[in-house]
């Protein structure tokens, strides 16, 4: 019982800190660059039309419409198979997911985004917000190796 406690104790810590610290909100909307999400060497059209729905999207995700953004980015992943937007678009779609307080839906389609796109720069964002459904779920054991998971993935990051 005393086990629990503590380990409830540190992870209220760490999700009351990592939001004051600037750790948790809007870190993938802007870290894409004019490259994509993982930053790859494909450049993006801006009148592309999966562009043109990842930025409407991004709007909706920006003004807290966590519901119309994340239907957007589902539109994206279902539509556009060579966006480069995919592992962006994918991890908002989770993230809009864990907004909304789905957290079982919000940490399975995180996972689905960890492994379609493995090196996706938005590895250790989505390794956190697992842990933190799963947290958010009484799921304690199966959120901490996320936790140590979005460490390990970024050292020097955020989390």
């Amino acid at each position: 019982m005393n086990k629990i406690f503590s380990f409830r104790v540190a992870m209220l810590f760490v999700l009351i800190c990592m939001p004051l610290a600037g750790g948790c909100g809007g870190d993938a909307s802007s870290s894409g660059g004019p490259t994509g999400g993982t930053g790859g060497s494909t450049p993006v059209d801006p009148n592309a039309p999966d562009e043109i729905l990842f930025q409407a999207a991004l709007l909706d995700y920006d003004a807290l419409n966590y519901s119309a953004a994340g239907d957007q980015f589902k539109q994206l992943l279902d539509t556009y198979a060579d966006s480069p937007r995919r592992d962006n678009a994918a991890y908002l779609y989770g993230r809009s997911l864990y907004e909304l307080l789905d957290f079982v839906a919000a940490s399975t389609a995180l996972r689905d985004m960890l492994q379609q796109f493995p090196g996706s720069v938005f590895v250790p964002n989505a390794r956190y917000y697992v842990g933190r459904s799963l947290f958010r779920l009484d799921d304690f054991a199966g959120a901490l190796p996320e936790f140590v998971a979005a460490l390990a993935a970024d050292p020097a990051g955020l989390y």
